[in-house]
Parts: structure tokens; sequence; C-alpha cells
């Protein structure tokens, strides 16, 4: 009873995460709907399941994954520890959200990752997340099409968009890449980069776009081939009239005060990480802001910011360790649909961070958790289910 009570809960909290929250933020922040405190609901539903569970942490398991979760504790206690001096200059409000970012995200998608294999085993794992994809795109879409300036989600000046956009392609991958049809999976690929484009994330786009080219490499080159010619036929025959688009001003180089921005912050970032480079200092990037919030850097050199070099370093040598043995079992075809999936999520991902997401971005927790137990459950994997 407990376990499918936890199985249940899991299930509940992957899709409030992903689906319920972004999309009702959305409509909350911009069209006026009611508030409702979902941080506070994902709360609870994470500590009914650390209550049940009591994470079931198996000492028997690989070291990889007892040195992440060794790593997920560490950050938690400071950022606990940290609450009294972030009280000094700023609001118990701007910690809340940090943390329910940070701690709650990184544990939320922990434990996600501890249960994808039971979440992924369910008949009904294809249908649930089809048609809660279908009824996000089509609202989406909708909106995209009802701004009479562009093709891009109506925004009231609200930034919304990033959650909404990274949590979106994040759920659509779980979805391609767990559907058995190729050609479905190239549709909603399709549909998916379109519905991105139209949500004004370059990085969510281009990640996704990238991981999708990955995957038409390795199983379709003649779709790829296809793809590529599309893409530069719809670039160059309307470059004169969207060349100064947000979504492309990154590849033909117009001016972008977000790109220069964010250039600021980083070399401020950087200023400030040479003086706390040993022990990181949580919510630094607050106090050097006067209790302003938003100025990390936006790459995970912010998690060195936060919390030392030596969790830093540790955190890119697991992540480093695990994408390349996974990588290892794509590029010899090695994966099942489960590993495919767990491939692909982590290659977006990993490009994101790398890129342009700061510490607040958890998933790479959910890669942490789950590739560790996938490898060691399946030693000896047979040729890819994904082709």
């Amino acid at each position: 009873m407990a376990e499918r009570i936890q199985y249940s809960l899991t299930w509940i909290l992957l899709l409030t995460y992903l689906v319920f929250q972004p999309v009702y933020k959305y409509f909350e922040y911009v069209n006026g709907w009611a508030h409702i405190n979902i941080s506070a609901i994902l709360f609870i539903m994470l500590f009914c399941l650390l209550v049940l569970k009591s994470l079931d942490i198996d000492f028997g398991c690989s070291d990889v994954y007892l040195m992440a979760f060794v790593l997920l504790v560490y950050v938690t206690v400071i950022q606990l520890v940290s609450l009294p001096w972030v009280l000094e200059f700023s609001t118990q409000m701007t910690y809340l959200k940090t943390t329910s970012r940070s701690l709650m995200g990184y544990w939320i998608f922990w434990i996600i990752g501890g249960y994808f294999p039971k979440i992924i085993s369910s008949p009904y794992y294809r249908q649930i997340l089809l048609i809660l994809w279908l009824a996000v795109t089509g609202a989406i879409i909708a909106n995209a099409l009802s701004n009479p300036l562009a093709f891009a989600l109506i925004l009231d000046r609200q930034s919304i968009y990033l959650l909404l956009a990274d949590a979106y392609a994040l759920f659509t991958l779980l979805l391609i890449f767990g559907l058995h049809s190729s050609f479905f999976r190239i549709i909603v690929a399709i549909v998916a980069m379109i519905t991105l484009f139209g949500m004004w994330s370059r990085t969510s786009f281009y990640a996704f776009l990238a991981v999708f080219m990955l995957y038409l490499w390795q199983n379709n080159r003649g779709m790829l081939l296809v793809t590529i010619a599309a893409l530069v036929a719809l670039f160059f025959n309307g470059l004169g009239d969207i060349a100064n688009e947000r979504m492309l001003r990154i590849i033909t180089g117009g001016s972008d005060r977000s790109l220069s921005m964010r250039a600021h912050i980083l070399q401020t970032g950087l200023m400030e990480l040479d003086r706390v480079w040993l022990l990181g200092q949580f919510m630094g990037d607050v106090e050097y802001k006067m209790g302003s919030s938003g100025y990390y850097i936006h790459n995970y050199l912010s998690f060195w910011r936060q919390f030392g070099l030596i969790p830093f370093l540790i955190l890119v040598l697991l992540a480093g360790y695990n994408f390349l043995l996974i990588g290892l079992r794509w590029i010899r075809y090695q994966l099942d649909t489960q590993g495919s999936i767990l491939f692909y999520v982590t290659t977006f991902i990993v490009i994101e961070i790398v890129i342009s997401r700061s510490f607040l971005h958890p998933y790479i927790w959910f890669s942490l958790a789950a590739i560790p137990s996938y490898l060691e459950q399946n030693p000896l994997s047979g040729r890819c289910e994904i082709r």
C-alpha cells in the first residue's frame, strides 16, 4: 500500500512540476487567474514522500549514486543554515523563492529520477503524457497565434516564459522517446519546435533542436538532411523580415540587450567568485545587489558561486561520468527505451546548464539519480529500441 502511494505521489509530483505549475503560473501572471501557492503543494507532496520512503537508501548501490546523494545532503544543509544571515540583507520571501527552486527542486528531481524505472513501466505512461502534451501545446500555439505582433506568447512584461519553455521541452522529451513509432516521434518533435519557437526561450529551443538533430543523426540521416535543408531554406527565405527577431538575433548578430546583460552579470559574478572561490556563499549575489535577486551567473558556474569549489567539482565529475557512460552506450546502440530517454534528456539538461541555466535549474539531479541506477540494473542492454 505504501509503495503504491509513493508511486502515485511521484507521478503527481512530476506532472505538477512540469505541466501544472508552469502552465497555471503563466495564466496567473499574464491573465490574472487566482493565485495558488503551488510551491506549498509541491512541498507537502515531497515531505510525504520523504516520510513514507525515507529515500529508501540502499547502501549496496553504486558509489556514484551514493556520492551524488551525499552532495545533495551537503548543499541542502548549506541552504538551510544560511537563512539567519540571508535575512540580514534580504527578505524571507526571497529566500523561500530561491530555495523552492534549488533546495526543493533538487530533491524533487532526485526522487523522480529514483522512481523513473517504475514511472516509465506504467502501462499508461505514453497515454498520460500525450494527452497532457496535446492540451498544453494547443494552448501555447493558440496563444502565440493570437499575438498581433509576432508568433510569440503574449507575456505582458512577465518573465514566465523561461520556466514554461524549460518544463515544456523536458516534458516533450520524456514523451517523444517513450513513443514506439519513429514517425510520430518526428511529428511530435517538429510540432514541439514550432511551439518552443513561439515561447521566446532561445536556450530551450536550440537545446531541443540539438537533441532532435542528434537523434536523427543516429536513426534517420536522410530525415536529418531534409530537416537541415528545410531550416536553411526557411531561414534565408524570410531573413529580411525576421533577422532582428529575438529568437534569431543570436545567429544574425543583431543587437541583443538580454545577451549583453548576461555578459555583464557573468563578468560581475566571476569577480565575486574570485573572492569566495573556495567555500562559496549561498545567495551572495543577492547580498552583492543589496537584496535584489536574479543577478546570479546564468550558467552552472553559479553552483560554484553558491556552494564552493569542492561541491562544484564533485557535481561536474559525477555529471560528466554519468553522461560519458550512457553516451558510450548510445554510440554502441546499447540502450533500451528507458536508457535512450535518459541519454537525450540528460543531453538537453547539460546543454542548458553549460550555456545559460543557473543553480536554480534543478533537472540535473534527475540524471544524477536515474543514470547510475539504470546502468547498475542494466549491465548488458541489447540494441537500442528507439530505432
